[in-house]
């Protein structure tokens, strides 16, 4: 499944609205990236899996960002979305791939809107952990094409 096809797969409710918004904001900010996101799964030498490192951070920090953001909504309900929150493997990653914190601070991000409802934050962090079961998969790839890669996401 592409990227453009999860966009315009997703549902029409509230939660379809942010991650179709989210997805939209990707694709029209980072269409290059997106094919560089598909190919992590053949990466051939550090600099092509540092890039998508690259890119996954310019997806997951403002992503993040607007789910931290959000959270007056779901915090009250005792609800956790640390488990979708990758920043810190994937600045660990970039770090290993021999980018500074200055040089991760300055890559190219995705806009995304604001999370403005319950139902949104519960998307966008379903959307989000389905990025994390992904990513694991993609280390065992990456892992098998370069070993000793830093994998930490």
């Amino acid at each position: 499944m592409t990227v453009s096809s999860i966009a315009s797969a997703a549902p029409v409710g509230p939660s379809g609205r942010a991650i179709r918004r989210i997805w939209e904001a990707v694709l029209a900010v980072h269409s290059d990236e997106a094919h560089q996101l598909h190919a992590l799964r053949d990466v051939r030498d550090l600099g092509e899996y540092r890039d998508a490192l690259s890119c996954l951070y310019g997806l997951h920090q403002p992503v993040e960002a607007a789910l931290a953001a959000a959270s007056p909504l779901w915090r009250p309900l005792g609800v956790d979305l640390a488990g979708v929150c990758r920043l810190d493997s994937l600045r660990k990653d970039l770090a290993a791939t021999g980018l500074s914190d200055a040089e991760c601070a300055a890559l190219p991000r995705c806009s995304v809107p604001p999370i403005l409802s319950l139902p949104d934050a519960l998307g966008v962090a379903f959307t989000m952990l389905g990025s994390v079961f992904g990513g694991r998969k993609t280390c065992e790839r990456v892992t098998a094409a370069l070993p000793g890669a830093p994998t930490a996401l």
